[in-house]
């Protein structure tokens, strides 16, 4: 799927940075989905993927502007949008006559552009002839995105010193 960036503002705070004892800001990136008809489901997912990782992980959402490529980013545009990183939800899906099939990429990066996670969950459920093809993905996708958040909970328990670092500084 390209990554073409749009913001998503899931809370508006003054910039602040981890240094100062505030609460540590990821910039959500949502992509651009590879059908046009599918850019509202897309978005809903990126929003809910988004406020349930700032929920979960202790952070806060800021905007991506959408003139700016994660692949260009440094530490000048991490200063002056006050963040410590980015985080890219991604959904792929998969439907067949017998099956409704998710899944969902979490790219976390660092201010150097450096990655810092890049995991995968996949969720499948029966497909149910009683309901619409896209409540079924979009329950998928709620499934494939806990599987993931799950692989990163581990992760960083097992890298408590990086995560630490990591929303402290913006790199590991």
């Amino acid at each position: 799927m390209q990554l073409f960036l749009l913001a998503l503002l899931l809370a508006v705070q003054t910039p602040t940075s981890a240094q100062s004892g505030q609460t540590p800001r990821l910039a959500f990136v949502v992509g651009k989905a590879n059908q046009p008809a599918m850019q509202p489901s897309f978005e809903r997912f990126s929003y809910d993927a988004a406020t349930r990782f700032a929920s979960r992980f202790a952070i806060v959402g800021v905007p991506m502007p959408g003139s700016e490529r994660p692949q260009s980013v440094n530490p000048a545009l991490c200063n002056s949008l006050g963040i410590v990183g980015f985080l890219v939800p991604i959904r792929h899906w998969h439907t067949t006559s017998t099956a409704v099939t998710a899944t969902v990429r979490l790219i976390v990066f660092d201010c150097a552009g450096d990655r810092f996670f890049d995991g995968s969950g996949e969720f499948m459920e029966p497909r149910s002839e009683a309901a619409i093809p896209q409540e079924q993905i979009e329950s998928a996708a709620t499934g494939a995105t806990d599987v993931v958040f799950a692989k990163f909970s581990q992760f960083v328990n097992s890298h408590q010193v990086q995560w630490s670092r990591f929303l402290a500084t913006g790199s590991e």
